[in-house]
């Protein structure tokens, strides 16, 4: 954004939408659109007021499907004050206490305000054609390294092919936040090497138990928290990402027969880190729910 008396210095800000591309003004999955919603009514409800580091957001339009109206959500460029990582890099464990500290002051921000402006806003159930694409992706991620994570997938089938079970991970088996640590599931399975995983998730819930107890002010609306829930929660959470984890696989882009041999090879063995990665994922995930729903399990 540039000034017309050329003395103040230009600004870029990020605009998010939900169409697939500027051409075409479709939008990607049937499931987008809610998506999208959601994102804009997190950004009414807590910019500049939740206690977490958030991006300052000057302008919401949500979608209006009859009217054909775009959806548009006009926010601060962070590019440049903070670090971004490369896309494949593992994060450390300082980096993940941080994000689960900043997990537990919205949390506890959210219960100690009035539950009414927020409750029931987020709830997003997956649907059937999600269910499906999501067989799809996890099939094109696995045929990468043929049979080595297709008994797990045979195993968890019925949780993967089943909405019901992934929604239940998500949001039933909990009342009040929904799964208050699916997003500490996710930032877990996702970002972190698969061995420090194993090692800290225990206590890392129990961090984010902790702070949750230290930042919410009320401490009643705590009375259905308690670490045997949470690590409850959490193994519903990571059977969830665990399935999720092995789509990502294929969106790595292959640099083909023709790129140079040191390309190839580092294809190689990233690929290979991300399937050892989730297998390892998987197999948490079938024990999870071996020991709490085996119904979901083949």
């Amino acid at each position: 954004m540039y000034f017309e008396d050329e003395t103040t210095e230009p600004f870029q800000i990020v605009m998010k939408t939900s169409f697939s591309s500027e051409d075409e003004q479709t939008y990607s999955t049937p499931d987008q659109i809610p998506l999208h919603i959601k994102e804009c009514e997190f950004y009414r409800l807590f910019n500049k007021k939740a206690p977490i580091p958030m991006p300052k957001v000057y302008f919401i339009q949500k979608p209006n499907v009859e009217q054909k109206l775009p959806s548009f959500i006009f926010m601060e460029n962070l590019s440049k004050k903070g670090i971004v990582l490369d896309y494949d890099a593992y994060i450390r464990e300082e980096q993940v206490l941080a994000v689960v500290e900043n997990i537990a002051k919205l949390h506890a921000y959210m219960l100690s305000i009035d539950e009414e402006e927020w409750r029931g806003s987020f709830v997003l159930r997956e649907s059937l054609v999600i269910g499906g694409l999501l067989r799809e992706w996890i099939e094109n991620g696995a045929k990468l390294r043929p049979g080595f994570l297709d008994p797990l997938i045979a195993k968890l089938s019925k949780f993967i092919d089943d909405p019901e079970g992934r929604n239940y991970a998500k949001s039933g088996c909990c009342k009040d936040l929904g799964n208050p640590t699916f997003d500490i599931a996710r930032h877990l399975v996702l970002c972190v090497e698969g061995t420090l995983r194993r090692e800290i998730e225990q206590y890392i819930i129990e961090f984010y138990y902790q702070k949750l107890q230290k930042y919410c002010t009320i401490s009643s609306k705590l009375e259905s928290f308690s670490i045997e829930n949470l690590k409850k929660a959490y193994a519903y959470a990571l059977a969830r990402q665990a399935v999720i984890n092995v789509s990502y696989i294929e969106m790595r882009e292959d640099p083909g027969p023709n790129a140079s041999l040191e390309k190839q090879e580092a294809y190689k063995a990233l690929i290979d880190r991300m399937m050892q990665n989730a297998k390892w994922a998987l197999e948490d995930a079938v024990v999870g729910l071996e020991k709490l729903d085996p119904k979901w399990l083949s």
